[in-house]
This record gives structure tokens, sequence and C-alpha cells, in this order.
């Protein structure tokens, strides 16, 4: 996949799959949480707003954090949607007012999303409330 795309320019942009919500978890707990905790939870977060918000064309929430949990991996945070959205602002997934999320269909299916950076706390939110 890297030799296919090394400037990361497409389908190597879908190996950051929860990483927009895990690098805003980073951020926001001052680098305490580890990158692998963080993009669990980020990975369990963006698989419910797939569901919540009708992007997924198939169920992956469920084998999504059947996968986490059987691992012993974190799925959720206690840092509020508007904090994560805040701090994903930074991102460098961001171009000017848009931010491309790696978006779950189905398992082993993902797309990139471009969505408005104002969107970002709707999604975290569902991805949180979901999971709540």
């Amino acid at each position: 996949m890297v030799e296919q795309d090394e400037t990361e320019t497409g389908l190597r942009k879908t190996l950051n799959l929860g990483h927009t919500a895990a690098h805003a978890i980073e951020l926001c707990s001052g680098y305490t949480i580890p990158h692998g905790h963080a993009v669990a939870i980020g990975l369990a977060i963006i698989a419910r707003a797939a569901e919540a918000l009708g992007w997924a064309s198939e169920p992956v929430e469920a084998r999504i954090l059947a996968s986490l949990r059987a691992n012993n991996l974190p799925t959720t945070t206690s840092f509020s949607p508007e904090a994560l959205a805040n701090a994903a602002l930074s991102d460098k997934k961001r171009a000017g007012g848009q931010m491309t999320l790696v978006v779950p269909r189905g398992i082993g299916d993902c797309t990139l999303m471009d969505i408005p950076v104002e969107q970002l706390e709707r999604v975290f939110r569902a991805g949180m409330e979901a999971g709540a």
C-alpha cells in the first residue's frame, strides 16, 4: 500500500482510520495517553459515528469494538466532543475549512470524507453518545 501511494494522497490515507480523534485525544491529554490507546478510542468513535450518521453501508461498530475489547484496548474517553473538535483543528488532515476523515463503510472498506470543520463536534458527539 505504501509503494502504491508513497506521497499519501489517496489509498494510504486510509491507514489513518481513527487518527483524527486519536491525535485530538493525545493533545487533550498532554500526550499522557499512549498513541495506540488513543487510536483505539478514535477507531471506536469513528465506527460509532459511521453507523449513527448513516455513513456505514454495513454494521461496523460491534465488530470493531469487539476486536478492541478482546485486546483490552480502551473504547471511550472522558474528553468532551467539543474539546476533541477544538484539538482536531490543528490536525494535518485539515485543509482550510475542511477535514478529511477516514470512515469505515464496512469491514475492510474505508472511504475518505471531507467534512466542514464546523461539523467535527457533531461527528465526535455522534460517536461518543452512541457508545455511552
